[in-house]
């Protein structure tokens, strides 16, 4: 969880198939970077290996009837950067004014950075500029953020933990016989 204090942990207790959530402060411009995140979680991947992550986002964006509201970021998966490859994202009329859309790309990753778009009816484009670039780190099997709204950083993260290694490797060190 990422605590107001800005520190990353997880409940004790806290089973391995729970999902953690919290708000991050208003103040805080990213996720923990990471290597903050990743020694934070349970045992994960061996280096160098990779696993999907399927990411979530949403965000509270105001439009005009035909336009559109697009996902754009420094991956492939969203465009890396450009207008027109962008993750299109969807509402309906009972969620709006929130928008969603799901993408995956193959965690560790790096910090992923992006920002919302909005596609105009006139096929011009409206980019958020009040607010540096939104950062997300993912690395769980799933990563939920819900943004506040178009142009301003207020978001809610859920992380997915990763479960157990169900084939864990043998211990090298000779165990103590039982009595």
């Amino acid at each position: 969880v990422v605590c107001d204090d800005g520190d990353f942990r997880f409940p004790v207790g806290s089973a391995s198939s729970e999902e953690v959530t919290t708000d991050i402060p208003s103040s805080s411009t990213k996720l923990p970077s990471a290597s903050t995140a990743v020694t934070s979680l349970p045992p994960s991947l061996p280096t160098g290996q990779q696993q999907a992550c399927t990411v979530t986002l949403s965000v509270q964006c105001q439009t005009s009837f035909g336009d559109e509201l697009l996902v754009v970021g420094s991956v492939r998966e969203l465009g890396l950067w450009d207008q027109n490859k962008g993750v299109t994202m969807s509402t309906s009329r009972d969620m709006y004014p929130k928008w969603a859309a799901q993408f995956t790309v193959n965690a560790p990753c790096g910090i992923l950075k992006y920002k919302y778009v909005i596609k105009l009816a006139d096929g011009s484009h409206r980019w958020e500029e009040a607010i540096p670039d939104r950062e997300i780190t993912p690395q769980a099997p799933q990563l939920t953020v819900s943004d506040s709204s178009f142009n301003h950083h207020r978001r809610h993260v859920t992380y997915v933990k990763l479960p157990p290694n169900p084939n864990p490797k043998p211990s090298s060190k000779p165990q103590a016989p039982a009595i």
